[in-house]
């Protein structure tokens, strides 16, 4: 019993260890022998998990749109809580162990009842709701929007603490203080009517935990380091850093005794005792999703989780860390990803590394254009120069692409898209989504797609960047991945669900195929076969035919 999928959320309490994982999968462990119990199974992705306070019990979230709750040890299901309208990204007991309180992507938080059907929706965040936390009898939730607000759970009633200009993903309560974290690296410490901040991170912190025992305050970011603080009046101060190793995931943690738990990418959770400053990993095996593939020379090269780069099915480097993008640049295959380096795999050698994750890359005019998760664009001369650095967005860029050799596409996690002039670094900035765009796409020379987890497609004219054609697509789920045809008459999209449609679109005809019950990552077109390569979480390549012209 184990995963086969990054682990993204942890959960601890004297007994147990819980980890929820991108595999569907919840698994209890032994806290001591770290040996598999138990397990439980969601319809999709689990994001985060939590213990009550009595031992007894075990919540988790899921992108299935529900939150669970699972009895303990045997991993039985209790019951189920599906009233929102999208991702529940956490779920938290209220002190009393009555109350399930769950925050979505819908921009709600509903109150659930464990002992009888009452639900209140709480209504007021413009954007997505990432994590609730309780503090006394009121509930203090975190968002993209930036606010940080405190809720009565029974009027719905709420007030704004703080606001943020970038979104906040993560809240703790501890000494009777209120603890936030935001995409920009900065810590808030909410005391009565005072907050106070602290720029405590590169990149942007994704966890905070309150250890009530230990009165520590752990900080987590994507610059790959991890924070102990102590809480001092309205102020806290450092204690210990650490870097966190290639196989930490910096999405969650938790904390009982001497040792911290934390999130992987791999099969298992890992441990950090920070009294001794060591690591347990050795348990951990590596998980085999694939996050990107690429068309070289009739090989297909796929690179993930795992962070080994395969031509075809031979493993030809090994990264150890997971990766986002292959690039062939100066006849050298490059690989990117988490930790925030650019490896050259052809000669094991590092070419640059950055202070957050690297996302996607491109080329044009004989330049490396790499897309930075602090929405920074990096743009290399040779593998031998150090980088131009272009701040585009003030959040991730998750794809982008090149048009004609003038312009650069870039798509943002906030629903931008920006057209970067290769000539004269002019930025040309719209918003072009209601949510996160997860891909782009080059159609002509004068146009291009993106796709959104808002489920659709929208077709632009890259000189006007304005929206040509807005196409409502019968995916389910967040589209996270898109290729064209070189004609431009073929769309593929895949979705987090494993659902990939084709568009033709000349006739408007739409082709569906369930290829897999994981994510399709990525979808690249192979000119060669005349047919599109999918990439899936499950760790396996798919083919689908481009359909024949009627």
């Amino acid at each position: 019993m184990k995963h086969s999928s990054p682990i993204s959320g942890v959960s601890a309490n004297k007994n147990y260890i819980a980890t929820a994982g991108y595999d569907n999968k919840v698994i209890l462990w032994d806290r001591t022998t770290f040996e598999p119990i138990a397990q439980g199974i969601h319809d999709h992705l689990v994001n985060q998990c939590e213990f009550s306070s009595c031992g007894e019990y075990l919540v988790t979230s899921s992108s299935d749109y529900s939150c669970r709750l699972w009895n303990l040890p045997d991993m039985r299901l209790i019951k189920v809580f599906a009233f929102h309208d999208d991702d529940v990204e956490f779920a938290t007991f209220d002190p009393n162990g009555k109350y399930i309180a769950t925050a979505s992507r819908d921009n709600t938080i509903i109150i659930n009842s464990i002992e009888n059907d009452y639900t209140k929706t709480l209504i007021g965040h413009s954007d997505d709701v990432l994590s609730v936390v309780f503090s006394g009898e009121d509930l203090i939730s975190c968002s993209d929007d930036g606010t940080i607000r405190k809720w009565n759970i029974f009027t719905g009633v709420n007030e704004i603490l703080t606001k943020s200009d970038f979104q906040t993903d993560t809240v703790a309560i501890g000494m009777e203080k209120i603890f936030a974290g935001d995409d920009e690296g900065i810590i808030y410490v909410i005391s009565g009517n005072e907050t106070n901040q602290f720029k405590a991170h590169l990149a942007g912190i994704k966890r905070l935990y309150f250890c009530n025992h230990s009165k520590m305050l752990v900080s987590m970011s994507y610059d790959r380091q991890c924070i102990l603080w102590m809480s001092i009046g309205n102020k806290i101060e450092e204690i210990h850093r650490f870097n966190l190793p290639n196989l930490i995931w910096p999405r969650s943690c938790t904390v009982y005794g001497d040792y911290i738990y934390f999130a992987t990418f791999g099969s298992s959770f890992g441990s950090y005792n920070y009294v001794t400053q060591t690591w347990s990993l050795d348990h951990i095996q590596p998980t085999h999703g694939i996050n990107a593939i690429s068309i070289y020379h009739d090989s297909i090269y796929r690179i993930g989780d795992s962070g080994q780069l395969k031509k075809d099915s031979s493993i030809v480097y090994e990264n150890n860390s997971l990766s986002n993008f292959i690039i062939n640049f100066e006849d050298k295959i490059l690989i990117g990803g988490q930790n925030g380096q650019l490896v050259n795999s052809t000669d094991d050698d590092l070419v640059y590394e950055y202070k957050s994750p690297l996302n996607a890359a491109v080329i044009s005019k004989q330049k490396l254009y790499v897309g930075t998760y602090t929405g920074d664009l990096l743009v290399f001369m040779s593998t031998s120069s150090k980088p131009q650095i272009f701040n585009v967005h003030n959040n991730a860029i998750k794809d982008l692409v090149s048009i004609n050799d003038e312009y650069i596409i870039t798509v943002c996690a906030n629903g931008e898209i920006c057209r970067f002039d290769i000539n004269s670094g002019e930025l040309k900035i719209i918003l072009g989504h209601s949510n996160i765009i997860n891909s782009c796409a080059v159609v002509t020379n004068n146009t291009f797609v993106t796709a959104s987890r808002d489920r659709k497609i929208k077709l632009w004219d890259v000189g006007a960047m304005s929206c040509i054609r807005d196409i409502d697509t019968f995916h389910t789920h967040s589209i996270k991945s898109l290729s064209v045809s070189p004609d431009g008459r073929y769309i593929a999209s895949g979705s987090y669900n494993g659902t990939l449609y084709i568009l033709d679109y000349k006739q408007n005809v739409w082709l569906k195929k369930r290829i897999t019950n994981s994510g399709i990552s990525c979808i690249k077109y192979d000119d060669c076969s005349n047919q599109f390569v999918a990439g899936s979480y499950d760790g396996n390549i798919y083919y689908i035919p481009v359909p024949k012209s009627n």
